[in-house]
C-alpha cells in the first residue's frame, strides 16, 4: 500500500463500528420518541447526511480561506495523507458511503459492506506497508489486496454466526439456512469485488472509504437476488420510509 500506516486514521475509521452495534441492536429505536418508522436506520440515515453537509461546509471554507485551512491541519493534520491537505479528505467519503449503505441496503447487507471497510481497510494498509512486494499501478499492493479480501471475508463470516446465534427467525437467517454454501459464495464474491475496485478509487471524492462499501454492498445484494431468486425490492430499499415520519 501507498504511504505510511496512519493508525490515528485507522482508529478513527475503526470507530465507525459503533454504528454496525447501534444499527445491528436498534439502540435508536425511540430516539426521538420513534419518530420514523424505521427509527435507527432513519435516525443514523439523517446523522450521516448532516454530518456530509457539515463537512462539505467545512471543506469548502478551508479551500477558500487560508486561516480556517490553517486551522483544520493544526488539528486533523496527523490522521491526513500529505495529498489531503489540499484535497478532500477521507472522512467525506467515509459519511458518504455509510449513508449509501444505510439508505439503500438490507440491514445486513449495510452491516457486512461497513465491515469490509472497517476491518477489511486497515488489514489491507497494514499487511501492504509491513509485506507488500508486488506493487500495484497505484501504489497499493498484492499482498494488501489479498489481505483485506480475507480479514473482510473472515470478518463476515464472524458476523453471519452471530446473526444465526442472536435471530434465528430473520430473513438472512433463512437464506443462509437455505444454503450455507451459497451465502459464503456471496460473501467471498462481494470481498472480493470490493478490494478489486479498490484499484480504481482516486485520491480525493471516489477514495476507497466510499468505494468498499458501496461496491461490496450493490455486488452482496446482486448475488443474493441472483443466487436465492429473490426479488430485487427484499435487498435494494427505498428511502421513502426513512425520509417520511410515521
Amino acid at each position: 500500500m501507498s504511504g505510511q500506516f496512519n493508525v490515528l486514521r485507522k482508529i478513527f475509521h475503526f470507530s465507525g463500528i459503533i454504528f454496525i452495534i447501534i444499527y445491528y441492536k436498534d439502540l435508536l429505536y425511540n430516539f426521538p420518541g420513534n419518530f420514523f418508522l424505521e427509527n435507527t436506520r432513519s435516525v443514523l440515515f439523517y446523522f450521516f447526511l448532516v454530518s456530509l453537509i457539515l463537512l462539505g461546509f467545512l471543506e469548502f471554507l478551508r479551500f477558500r480561506f487560508a486561516f480556517f485551512q490553517k486551522l483544520f491541519v493544526m488539528f486533523a493534520g496527523k490522521m491526513l495523507k500529505p495529498d489531503e491537505v489540499n484535497k478532500v479528505h477521507g472522512s467525506v467519503p467515509f459519511f458518504l458511503g455509510l449513508l449509501v449503505c444505510t439508505g439503500f441496503f438490507l440491514k445486513e447487507v449495510a452491516i457486512l459492506s461497513s465491515l469490509y471497510l472497517m476491518i477489511g481497510d486497515p488489514c489491507a494498509a497494514w499487511f501492504g506497508e509491513k509485506f507488500g512486494k508486488h506493487k500495484l499501478y497505484n501504489g497499493k499492493s498484492f499482498e494488501g489486496l489479498i489481505a483485506g479480501t480475507l480479514s473482510a471475508f473472515f470478518s463476515g463470516v464472524l458476523f453471519l454466526g452471530i446473526i444465526l446465534a442472536s435471530e434465528p427467525e430473520s430473513f438472512i437467517v433463512k437464506l443462509i439456512q437455505s444454503n450455507p454454501f451459497l451465502f459464503l459464495i456471496t460473501l467471498f464474491i462481494s470481498a472480493v469485488c470490493a478490494f478489486c475496485i479498490e484499484l480504481f478509487s482516486t485520491k480525493g471524492f471516489l477514495d476507497d472509504n466510499l468505494l468498499i462499501p458501496a461496491a461490496s454492498g450493490f455486488v452482496m445484494s446482486l448475488c443474493l437476488i441472483i443466487f436465492f431468486q429473490i426479488n430485487s425490492s427484499q435487498v435494494f430499499f427505498s428511502i421513502q420510509n426513512l425520509l417520511i415520519p410515521r
